[in-house]
């Protein structure tokens, strides 16, 4: 694995622990493979949009945090 895969690795993983509530609303499953993937796909959203994470979802997602 490049540094630059390690990277965007540990931030999926990050995302995975800070946001357990969020993805498991979205993969009901528990599947961790799928959660991870959901993960990488709200990295990609908060990279696009250049902004926090939940600051993008909360008007989407109707999130209390």
């Amino acid at each position: 694995m490049d540094i630059n895969a390690g990277i965007i690795d540990q931030w999926v993983n990050g995302i995975v622990k800070e946001q357990e509530e969020l993805l498991e609303s979205l993969v009901p499953s528990g599947d961790v493979t799928r959660k991870k993937s959901a993960a990488f796909v709200l990295l990609c959203i908060a990279t696009f949009r250049r902004g926090d994470l939940l600051e993008i979802l909360k008007p989407n997602l109707n999130l209390k945090h």
